[in-house]
């Protein structure tokens, strides 16, 4: 029973979003193609930039780690966020400002020369096709999965769904999608997150508070500062202006949006943190959950088990359901957006 809900529901989710992405206009131009005609409002910018970064590892990955190290990653993430309003203050507007642009390697070339703008595109090709190919595989894992078939046949169904409407519509299309996408899982995972608190949970908020406090300072003490120091170095810095990030900065309607949308990703991106990790908590707060994540053999593969073997456990089909719906999205708004950039950078 639960399987056949699960498939019904994210068939109908994808039907939904190709509904959506074929509604989106099709792209007529270069300039409508990379960059959406450098009209996307601000909803869309913001929207898109949190769909983007709101990958398996800042969603799948973050849930392990509060499942493992409770809010010890919370300062590591805000760096991320930081990255984001700094960006947003310092650099969006100027890529905006910048009419005669229409990727990172473009912006490269003007500042610099043609071998910079070439290396930047080569560059940029490189580590799209590479985040693609980890995208894809995600996805093609979670299809096989709930559909029981074969990885090569799942990863198929992923990259070709989300290349279709990637290559019809262009940035604007990714954009929509993008946005729509961002909705469903910014509402679901948060009211997820409050209803386990409230109805699976003895003791409630309280005891949440309890285990959060009780697991934060135990993985405190079990990592370095050494390390603390080089995982936010690497979250302020290691993302900055990648492509599919360049390219919503280039694509805004004025230099105020591109501004704005990069301050309200980034202050969203503090949000999402803070719910993902306390899901994992909310994980070690349930005797069973707990067993079932703790039989799985190499701790990678139980951090990366905690949010649906949560999700199995607590919640009704339907939710379940639904939290393979939000991953799927979750996994697509990222995928699309290194496909387009990719697509246009040299």
């Amino acid at each position: 029973m639960q399987a056949v809900a699960t498939v019904m529901i994210v068939t109908a989710y994808v039907a939904v979003l190709t509904f959506v992405a074929l509604k989106a206009r099709a792209a007529r131009s270069f300039t409508d193609f990379s960059l959406a005609g450098r009209s996307l409002p601000l909803a869309l910018v913001f929207g898109s930039l949190a769909a983007t970064y709101v990958g398996p590892a800042f969603s799948i990955g973050f849930v392990g780690k509060g499942y493992a190290s409770g809010f010890v990653f919370l300062i590591i993430g805000l760096a991320y966020s930081l990255q984001n309003i700094f960006v947003g203050f310092l650099v969006a507007p100027r890529l905006r400002a910048l009419h005669t642009c229409h990727t990172l390697g473009d912006v490269m070339g003007q500042k610099y020369n043609r071998t910079c703008q070439i290396l930047a595109g080569l560059i940029s090709v490189g580590l799209c096709a590479g985040l693609a190919a980890v995208m894809i595989k995600a996805g093609g894992s979670i299809v096989t999965e709930i559909f029981d078939l074969p990885l090569w046949s799942a990863v198929i169904i992923v990259g070709g769904i989300t290349t279709l409407y990637t290559t019809f519509g262009g940035l604007r299309a990714s954009v929509v999608t993008d946005a729509f996408q961002f909705t469903a899982f910014s509402i679901l995972l948060p009211a997820i997150f409050f209803w386990i608190i409230f109805t699976r949970v003895d003791g409630g908020f309280s005891s949440f508070v309890q285990q959060a406090t009780e697991i934060t300072t135990t993985g405190w003490a079990s990592v370095s500062a050494l390390e603390v120091l080089g995982l936010v170095t690497a979250f302020l810095l290691g993302e900055t202006l990648i492509p599919p990030i360049c390219n919503r900065a280039l694509a805004s309607q004025s230099t105020r949006v591109s501004r704005n949308g990069f301050l309200l990703a980034g202050s969203f991106s503090a949000i999402w943190f803070v719910v993902m990790l306390g899901l994992g908590i909310l994980a070690l707060l349930q005797p069973n959950v707990a067993s079932a994540i703790d039989g799985i053999g190499a701790a990678g593969d139980r951090e990366n088990a905690v949010l649906l073997t949560l999700a199995r456990y607590s919640l009704p089909v339907e939710c379940y359901a639904l939290i393979v719906v939000v991953l799927i999205s979750i996994i697509m708004s990222s995928l699309d957006s290194l496909l387009n950039a990719g697509a246009v950078a040299l």
